[in-house]
């Protein structure tokens, strides 16, 4: 693709560019070009700008004694163009260029539109599409983008002309593929999911930056009281495995077994008479037979602790970036089809409780960790408008007691923990549509109670069941799931039973899509609240944040946090009481 572009490298043509040529400009194809994937290890070397019939690349090695936050005005052009709220900014993966510009000119990006997201919410949950700067704009556009300078080296004092071409040229694509995708958004009216995954982009590259700061001493003790625990349980799992086979004349007292072998595992198992039921995941399938072999439960505890060792190991403390002792996580924005963010290297939802005491406060800090208790059936009693669900979720204490008590036909009193455990596991088998076998199996019960305590509580709340039936009657006939702010998921399911999957599929997605616009909104509105107080978002899982601040801010923050926490909720689950769980720590508690 042919392209002409202007190289800034002097004060008067920066202000000039800012200020004249792109000042008027409704919107802007931004891009930059960088030394590393690091922003705390690499130079911002270029900024690209286009607004379709001009195009400029600002090497910012000509400027490299004025690049830091406020320094002084010759790069205030760039920051105020940056920064105008009015003006759209077409960036591909926006989270990587924000905060390159945070980072080394202290300035967050204003008005982005993100043209990768906006690829992946037309796209409707396609996996087999691909959403690069290059594919988006064969996809959209047709046109073929040359990627060959991408990986050369941008720290040479002079550039090529190969290289500045191919930086003019990606700013070019990104504004032209902005505007393409616009159009796309209105046209399927889904500017409204667009603004919200829009707006998280800057919040979201702000808490990788900030990172969570780690106690490596520790995390290490930790790891070796897993790895004495994981010896300890394979010398007694043998040890039983060992009688059980002497018992039955296959091997003497002593056997060699690797316990990480599952073909080699599941073969002595079978010779003992215990046969692996085919379920997906190994954990669950010994779960489901260990009622009749209570010997596996220490099978099942040494995969979980050799998992931890693998996931959360030395490798891991390796992560830990030096500079800041903090680990900067990668957050996927749109982590799944229902639009969760999830955390990557490492992912902090399954990080063992335990290990969350080594994310630690710094001195003079604490931790808070805000998050919504029972979310999904909050979502479920709003989405069905199930009355006698909604009132009973007014007990902020335990709501799980009180449906318990009504499935079961008895007062609070009689309720026992294992009724409430029952209870817990059945609403997460009914709010994500797993069906009666899924019971089955996870509350270790027989197919015919767990069909019997479904029946209860449809019984108990038929307007749930209602709600199910529309919305899979509805999906059947669109196939198409769509969620109330315009979010898309076209299913693509190859199981024996279409229409059972169908349902489950468009139960749990209009249940996950809600959550993920309720906690996106909320993300983007704690950033603008923090901004001007000590305290500063760390961290974001599926139902909360953690927010790290001054001591003596503590009370402040905490009022603040689920003052806005509720109210959000509110505009998204109108009816439907909200609790918001707050916990200050000098870590990562809940």
């Amino acid at each position: 693709m042919e392209v002409y572009f202007q190289l800034v490298k002097t004060e008067e043509q920066l202000r000039k560019v800012c200020n004249e040529v792109f000042d008027s400009e409704p919107a802007i194809g931004l891009d930059t070009e960088t030394t590393s994937f690091d922003p705390h290890l690499g130079r911002l070397r270029l900024i690209q700008i286009s607004n379709g019939s001009t195009t400029v690349v600002i090497d910012l090695d000509a400027f490299s004694e004025m690049i830091a936050p406020g320094d002084n005005e010759t790069l205030a052009p760039l920051r105020r163009l940056l920064s105008d709220k009015t003006k759209i900014k077409f960036i591909h993966n926006a989270k990587f260029d924000v905060k390159w510009i945070k980072h080394h000119l202290g300035v967050e990006v204003a008005g982005v539109f993100d043209t990768m997201l906006a690829s992946i919410l037309l796209a409707a949950g396609d996996q087999e599409k691909r959403h690069s700067l290059a594919e988006a704009s064969l996809n959209f556009l047709q046109v073929e983008v040359d990627k060959s300078e991408q990986s050369s080296d941008w720290s040479n004092p002079e550039l090529t002309e190969s290289q500045l071409r191919y930086a003019a040229a990606d700013a070019l694509m990104v504004y032209r593929l902005g505007k393409k995708l616009e159009e796309l958004l209105l046209n399927e009216a889904m500017m409204k999911v667009a603004g919200l995954e829009f707006d998280a982009v800057v919040p979201l590259s702000v808490i990788e930056m900030n990172g969570m700061h780690v106690d490596k001493i520790l995390w290490e003790e930790k790891l070796e009281y897993t790895h004495q625990r994981k010896k300890n349980v394979e010398e007694e799992l043998k040890s039983v495995l060992a009688r059980i086979s002497s018992q039955k004349s296959l091997f003497s007292n002593k056997i060699q077994l690797d316990l990480e072998d599952q073909s080699q595992l599941n073969s002595f198992l079978s010779e003992l008479g215990i046969q692996i039921p085919a379920v997906s995941g190994k954990t669950r399938a010994l779960r489901k037979i260990s009622t009749d072999f209570p010997q596996l439960n220490s099978l099942i505890e040494y995969q979980s602790l050799q998992k931890t060792l693998t996931d959360f190991g030395k490798s891991f403390l390796a992560s830990i970036k030096e500079k800041t002792n903090r680990l900067h996580c990668d957050y996927r924005q749109i982590g799944n089809t229902a639009g969760y963010i999830k955390s990557n290297k490492p992912n902090l939802q399954q990080i063992p409780s335990d290990y969350r005491a080594c994310f630690v406060a710094p001195e003079g800090k604490k931790i808070i960790t805000a998050k919504y208790e029972d979310l999904e059936l909050r979502v479920l009693a709003f989405l069905s408008d199930e009355l006698k669900l909604i009132e009973l979720l007014r007990d902020e204490e335990n709501p799980h007691r009180k449906i318990a008590a009504r499935i079961f036909g008895t007062n609070g009193n009689n309720i026992t923990p294992d009724h409430i455990s029952l209870v817990r596991r059945l609403n997460m088998a009914i709010v994500y549509g797993a069906g009666a076998s899924f019971l089955a199996d996870i509350t270790g019960t027989t197919q015919e109670n767990a069909n019997k305590l479904m029946n209860l509580y449809f019984s108990a709340y038929p307007k749930v069941k209602l709600w199910l039936e529309k919305l899979s009657q509805r999906v059947e006939e669109e196939k198409l799931c769509r969620s109330l702010s315009g979010r898309r998921y076209r299913p693509k399911i190859d199981a024996p039973d279409k229409r059972k999957a169908l349902k489950r599929y468009a139960q749990i997605f209009a249940i996950q899509s809600l959550i993920a616009d309720l906690v996106k909104r909320c993300l983007s509105a704690l950033h603008e609240k923090l901004a001007n107080t000590s305290a500063k978002l760390i961290g974001v899982f599926q139902h909360g944040f953690i927010i790290e601040c001054e001591v003596d801010d503590v009370e402040k923050i905490n009022v603040l946090v689920r003052d806005l926490m509720e109210k959000k909720a509110v505009g998204y689950l109108s009816g439907v009481p909200i609790n918001v769980k707050l916990s200050v720590s000098h870590f990562w508690e809940l």
